[in-house]
Order: structure tokens, then sequence, then C-alpha cells
């Protein structure tokens, strides 16, 4: 919320409280508010049927990594939709924890980096690794992440998603809001180099009773307004 926040121009002013059904409420002034829900846009819903397989082989490559290497690092895990809840776990953690202490052991003394494991260096299932340092983290912190490619299924899911969470309006208008926004966020959108992405965004048509509707792609901290309001 605080990226969305920095890079959308046009939000209000205003007090922005967490809350539960909708998970945020910005308050305006004493007349006005926003209730903002915001959802992780899945892709075949591979982040969703596979996040605890994918998050205890990340928190065993963690430990792998720590035992072996002490400097502190943000490592951001791409997953993709040829990820299988791996037979022997161990193995595959070790494989991640290996690319990353050899993907920084030369890396360690500068004072911030930014850099990526490409997918022929990694176990099957996963597209890259984003990984970051900087003076200021002084623990390291490993996350999964789900791409989002442009295909045919990218319209019917973001159109899929909004309608799941428009049936849930009933229960956000309990937190009684002037407006209704909703936020759906991609940790990484993959565009081919021929796709124009303005493009198919515009194509996308939604019904919803939502005042707005965003879409943000979080690596690049750039949105799109869907709801054309």
């Amino acid at each position: 919320m605080r990226s969305f926040r920095g890079n959308y121009a046009d939000f209000p002013k205003g007090k922005l409280t967490k809350s539960e059904s909708p998970d945020f409420v910005l308050k305006i002034n004493t007349d006005k508010s926003i209730g903002i829900e915001v959802s992780r846009l899945y892709k075949n819903h591979v982040l969703g049927n596979n996040e605890s397989e994918m998050r205890s082989v990340i928190h065993r490559a963690q430990e792998l990594y720590f035992d072996h290497f002490k400097f502190p690092v943000f490592a951001w895990v791409y997953f993709n939709d040829q990820f299988n809840s791996p037979i022997n776990q161990e193995l595959y953690a070790t494989k991640i924890a290996i690319a990353v202490i050899d993907a920084i052991s030369d890396q360690k003394n500068k004072s911030s980096m930014k850099m990526h494991i490409e997918a022929d260096l990694l176990p099957t299932g996963i597209n890259r690794i984003t990984i970051n340092t900087h003076p200021s983290i002084t623990e390291s912190f490993w996350d999964c992440r789900t791409e989002i490619t442009i295909s045919d299924l990218f319209e019917p899911t973001i159109i899929k998603q909004v309608g799941q969470k428009d049936e849930k309006l009933s229960l956000y208008r309990k937190q009684i809001c002037d407006f209704y926004w909703l936020i759906l966020y991609a940790d990484y959108i993959q565009k081919p180099a021929s796709c124009n992405f303005e493009k198919v965004i515009e194509r996308i048509r939604l019904k919803t009773a939502f005042h707005k509707v965003f879409l943000f792609n979080l690596f690049e901290e750039k949105y799109f307004n869907l709801s054309g309001k």
C-alpha cells in the first residue's frame, strides 16, 4: 500500500489506517472516507495453491544460507506454474541457497546491490531470484513471488478476481465509507517485447460496483486504472 500511495499522484490526502474487510480505510476528512481492498493477482492460482509449500522451501533455503553465509540480503523468489511440491524439499532448498551464495560471494563488499539470478541457474519451477543488499539491511528476509504473463488468460483472470471481490462488497460496506476501491497487485508482469501493454489494459472491460479498480505492478512500481473512473 505504501508503494502504491507513493506512486499514485492523485491519492487523496488523509489518515490511512489498517482495517479488516476492507483492508484499509482512508479518512479524508470528517465527512468523507474511502474503503480500500488490496488483493494479489494470481496467475492460474500458481501461488495460491502452492503457497505453503513454496514458503516452506524458501524458509529452509534461508536457514541453509544463513548457516554458511551471514551476509544479510533481501531475496524474492519468483515461481512459475511448473512448480510442483518437490519430493525432496531439502535438496530443492539447498539448490536455491547455493545459487544465492554463489551470486553474492564476490559482491558482498559492495555497499548496496540489486541483481537477478536467472532460471538456467535455478531448479525447475523458478523463473528468477532478485537479490537486494543495502547497509541498512541488518537481517535477511526471503519471500516468494509469482509472475503474471500476458496471455489469453490475463483478462479473464482479472475479470474473475474482480467479480469475486464484488461478491464481498456487502461485507465491506459494513465499514461505512463513501467510496470503495480495489487494488489488484502483481509482483511482476512479464511482457513480450512486441506487446503493447497499454492496449491490453484498454481492452479490459469491468462490470463492478467498486468506484475505482487498479492494477499495480510492484516490480516496476507502476499502476493502471482499470475502472476508467
